[in-house]
């Protein structure tokens, strides 16, 4: 491998972690023990931290919660369906 394939390389796996951490640190549903936790886990295990936050970590962007008011939203209409 020569230098310039190296750098290459390693320049686009720290756009990826780099990335990630982002998308972690920008999640406007999760709650503070979420957000630590995986940041710490990618922050620790770098390229690795950010492989399994892709495999294990939330699968949908909006899977991880609703907003206050989507949760009130939805809870009113199925107790709106229910009395029907």
């Amino acid at each position: 491998m020569t230098s310039e394939t190296f750098i290459t390389v390693v320049i686009a796996l720290f756009v990826f972690w780099f990335a990630t951490l982002v998308v972690v640190l920008s999640r406007k549903n999760w709650n503070g023990d979420d957000r630590v936790v995986w940041t710490v886990v990618i922050c620790t295990l770098n390229i690795l931290g950010a492989i399994l936050y892709l495999l294990i970590g939330p699968k949908d962007p909006g899977a991880q919660g609703l907003s206050e008011d989507e949760l009130k939203e939805r809870c009113n209409n199925n107790t709106l369906k229910n009395r029907d």
